[in-house]
């Protein structure tokens, strides 16, 4: 059997289009639900090595008087943006390394791949966590993005080493909650220690507080 097809590109679907229903939806169902994963793999003449790898492509599910409306785009995250105006791969990730500008000379795209430009984090392509009354799309890594749940787009960016004042190198994409709204994660210092954090709920404090406890190996 051929998995190609997990590694096809998708289209936006920017337009909530109305789905024909198979049965019926309570009418007492109301909201929306977003899920994400990668949707795009193939950029120019470059490829992602790793399903894990592609742009973050968010798909939205909206529930309306026993009506369902689907809509889907990329989220537009920095990474996103720079491969798309290089039309290649420029961001390295999971399982892909940057592919080294061509213009190059062969000594300076060879140190490339030791020592890269710029480290492209912020493709959020994991899951969402809802903090007060924001929605941020995950990585593994310390940046989330906020987004629009009703047009899916890119409002902001939160990196959390600036919020809690430490050099992270990873953070999971899974947080924990309790029954305040308060979120629960861990994070890592490659080769010095593990972290762990506690957001409050930012709508029972004013703004944001970030508490950690750091746990040497």
């Amino acid at each position: 059997m051929s998995y190609a097809f997990l590694f096809e590109n998708f289209e936006n679907a920017a337009t909530p289009q109305q789905c024909e229903i198979i049965g019926s939806i309570p009418t007492w169902l109301q909201g929306t639900m977003v899920r994400n994963g990668p949707g795009m793999f193939k950029i120019g003449d470059t490829e992602y090595k790793h399903w894990f790898d592609g742009m973050a492509y968010i798909q939205r599910y909206h529930f309306e008087d026993g009506k369902m409306f689907y809509s889907a785009r990329y989220l537009e995250t920095q990474d996103y943006k720079m491969n798309l105006k290089a039309n290649r791969i420029i961001c390295s990730s999971f399982g892909t390394l940057e592919f080294p500008d061509p213009c190059k000379t062969l000594f300076q795209r060879l140190f490339s791949y030791f020592i890269p430009e710029r480290r492209c984090i912020d493709n959020t392509s994991v899951a969402f966590v809802t903090a007060g009354d924001g929605v941020y799309a995950l990585t593994e890594s310390p940046r989330l993005v906020r987004i629009d749940i009703d047009n899916l787009d890119y409002l902001d960016e939160v990196d959390i080493r600036k919020e809690a004042k430490v050099s992270l190198h990873t953070w999971t994409a899974h947080f924990h909650s309790d029954h305040d709204g308060n979120l629960y994660n861990i994070g890592t210092i490659m080769g010095h220690c593990y972290v762990f954090t506690k957001t409050t709920n930012p709508l029972h404090v004013e703004g944001m507080e970030l508490f950690l406890k750091i746990m040497h190996n």
